[in-house]
């Protein structure tokens, strides 16, 4: 074999080797952008909104039966789509104790979001930890003083404990910062009754 036989057929396996890595990588790349779109699009359609403060407010200091907690432990993810699906599916569940450690979990993830402060401070009060549940209402306003949803969250637990000055106050403010929300009716509600069982 000539010489320039032999570097055209040495040029030729080098250029098929190169084709089958420019293929492989290609594939690699191609299905690694599919898993990454199928898991993306799988998480959103699981993100589910957080509980309804004014919705779980209306179910007032009742009975909340609380089914097993289910512990931190054994979360495999820090993802927090998932995190919120799973406090918002235990809240709904009425399992309040794996709610709480559900939402811990996410506040350390993210340590500035009024609304898991608020749910927290909720799930909180249910599990009967109500001065810790107002520090994180608390907290949450201090985030964001107008932050409606704290502030009727915080009024509901203050009037649960029969603190009935602080819990018109939380309610009245509410009604200031939107008198025209649906948490604006839901406190007006709250008003209602806090007259009612002082007349």
């Amino acid at each position: 074999m000539s010489n320039s036989a032999s570097d055209a057929a040495n040029t030729q396996r080098k250029l098929a080797r190169f084709q089958r890595w420019v293929a492989v990588i290609a594939m690699q790349t191609l299905f690694g952008a599919s898993v990454f779109i199928l898991t993306k699009a799988h998480y959103s359609r699981l993100a589910a909104s957080p509980p309804d403060t004014a919705a779980a407010a209306a179910v007032g200091a009742t009975a909340r039966p609380t089914a097993p907690a289910i512990p931190a432990a054994s979360f495999v993810s820090n993802d927090p789509a998932l995190l919120r699906n799973q406090a918002a599916q235990q809240f709904q569940n009425q399992d309040y104790a794996g709610a709480v450690a559900s939402y811990e979990r996410l506040i350390a993830l993210e340590p500035d979001d009024a609304d898991l402060l608020n749910n927290l401070g909720l799930v909180l009060h249910y599990v009967n930890r109500s001065e810790d549940a107002i520090d994180r209402l608390q907290q949450a306003l201090a985030l964001n003083d107008r932050h409606q949803r704290s502030w009727l969250t915080l009024g509901f637990v203050r009037k649960d404990l029969g603190q009935t000055k602080t819990a018109r106050a939380a309610f009245e403010r509410v009604l200031q910062i939107d008198n025209q929300s649906t948490m604006a009716t839901e406190a007006r509600r709250m008003l209602d009754s806090l007259d009612t069982s002082e007349g």
